[in-house]
């Protein structure tokens, strides 16, 4: 996980020199030595992974419209707007929507593979062992649940756990992160959404014996956008 962190660094900070050479090269200098240079790049990389397309257009128009010293911050924030919209579709977008060089797109590529086949393994432990968090999860959920329903939210959680390596035996997404803007927390926040609509006994999450429709659950869990595990 780390190494593919670092490769997503890297491409956003091309990707943001790249914008801003573009539009408005006279600003770049400041940028880069601007203290904000880093939450500019991080900002950008949680913007692009919700929607890329909203996210240049932001960049370039407080590029071209700012004025003074604070154009870093500006731009951190227009970003930022950009990433709370919504939350991307996958954990892991396609390194080709990611950067524009070729030796980064195919290192990210080869991470991910590794990446996803950890996944698998991961959420085929969960299913199969019994761990003190698994249980505390299902106790919290409807005895009604349809068992994909129940499946999914053992890999997202297991998922969750296995990234940002909770070691909570009883929480099973373990503490509330402490720094609330940050990757891992949209993570926790997006997991606990999921589990807690199946809990609270939501319509569209409880069996599909019950609700009528065989595809209900599987709408659902689509909604919510769970995590990419790998195919």
């Amino acid at each position: 996980m780390a190494e593919r962190d670092y490769l997503l660094q890297i491409a956003a900070h091309d990707d943001v020199t790249r914008l801003i050479t573009a539009h408005s090269p006279g600003a770049l200098k400041r940028l880069r030595e601007s203290p904000e240079w880093g939450v500019v790049t991080s900002a950008w990389q949680r913007a692009a992974a919700v929607d890329p397309s909203a996210a240049e257009q932001s960049l370039v128009d407080e590029l071209q419209s700012a004025t003074g010293d604070d154009l870093a911050s500006a731009i951190w924030s227009r970003l930022l707007a950009v990433a709370h919209l919504g939350r991307p579709s996958v954990s892991v977008p396609a390194a080709s929507s990611i950067s524009h060089r070729v030796d980064i797109s195919l290192l990210l590529e080869e991470v991910e593979h590794r990446i996803g086949q950890r996944h698998r393994d991961i959420a085929r432990t969960a299913l199969v062992d019994d761990p003190r968090w698994k249980e505390a999860l299902l106790a919290s959920l409807p005895t009604t649940i349809a068992p994909q329903t129940r499946n999914e939210l053992i890999r997202e959680v297991a998922s969750y756990r296995d990234r940002w390596d909770v070691d909570s035996e009883t929480l099973p997404l373990g503490p509330q992160p402490a720094t609330a803007d940050t990757v891992q927390s949209t993570e926790h926040s997006r997991v606990h959404a999921l589990v807690s609509a199946v809990a609270a006994g939501s319509p569209e999450t409880n069996d599909s014996r019950t609700s009528g429709s065989p595809n209900r659950t599987s709408r659902t869990v689509a909604s919510v956008q769970p995590l990419d595990l790998g195919s």
